[in-house]
């Protein structure tokens, strides 16, 4: 997934999650590690890395 398609992961998580989007996308990596998923596994830790930068203002 390229960056911009991250990003805009990350909106749409948090967006239908609010706060609990940074847990749905860490149990999606949880999941794909135990599908043994190292591509899957990448692209959503860099969607866990956006929604904590995107989060992280607004609990400032």
């Amino acid at each position: 997934m390229i960056w911009p398609a991250t990003k805009h992961t990350a909106f749409e998580m948090i967006h239908v999650h609010g706060s609990d989007a940074l847990g749905v996308a860490e149990e999606c990596v949880r999941m794909l590690l135990r599908r043994s998923d190292i591509d899957g596994v990448y692209t959503w830790l860099t969607v866990v890395d956006a929604i904590q930068e995107n989060l992280r203002p607004a609990a400032a």
